[in-house]
């Protein structure tokens, strides 16, 4: 099942991935003709109507996330591990808050998938590229203003696999990303990018750490 419009009225408690009926009720899930469905794909700015103060929880059995889906959301929950497929600008300034400091995301996400998203303390995202991918795209993780204070972004490692045959790391990819410490594959105590790596964007790693 697809979700073409998330409904503009919808309370917190509706994409909360949890049973109930009424007000309380789960958007997530479908019941046509007697039969039960869930929702597998979310569509290209799906939820542009609902309240900015909304919370979602991104279940697992979305596996394809369109463009611009989640923009400017709160994402309390989410298991990205099944997704095979994220839109560009899927998360653009979107917040991961604390349910959500260790992502695992198994496909190759588009141009700015999560441009100016910020997440919570400590965030770790394990990206497990698909074999053949050669770049990492551009603006995917990047942030147009550098944040405030360490607190107001927390993302601290991206984790490739050292069998990547990555040759890429696109134009702005990780620009602004002050708290980004450690990018690539870990070897002992330090993180290296594959050495197939030939090509490094322009301000890729603009503002980040030093240490990045």
């Amino acid at each position: 099942v697809r979700l073409d419009m998330a409904l503009s009225g919808s309370e917190d408690t509706d994409w909360d991935n949890k049973t109930g009926t009424g007000d309380d009720r789960n958007c997530w899930k479908v019941t046509y003709d007697s039969k039960n469905y869930v929702v597998t794909e979310v569509a290209a700015n799906a939820f542009a109507a609902t309240n900015s103060g909304l919370n979602i929880v991104i279940p697992s059995s979305v596996t394809k996330i369109g463009n611009y889906a989640f923009t400017g959301k709160t994402i309390t929950s989410v298991d990205l591990a099944g997704v095979t497929e994220i839109g560009s600008y899927a998360f653009e300034g979107a917040t991961f808050t604390g349910a959500t400091t260790n992502l695992i995301i198994m496909c190759d996400p588009s141009e700015g998938a999560f441009h100016n998203a910020i997440f919570a303390d400590n965030t770790s995202i394990s990206l497990y590229l698909p074999e053949g991918t050669k770049k990492l795209n551009d603006r995917v993780f990047g942030l147009d203003k550098a944040p405030t204070s360490p607190s107001t972004d927390g993302l601290t490692t991206i984790q490739l696999q050292q069998n990547s045959v990555l040759q890429t790391v696109g134009d702005f990819a990780f620009q602004n990303r002050t708290a980004l410490v450690k990018v690539g594959y870990p070897s002992g105590n330090n993180y290296y990018l594959p050495k197939t790596v030939t090509e490094i964007g322009n301000y890729a790693f603009a503002g980040c750490s030093a240490n990045a």
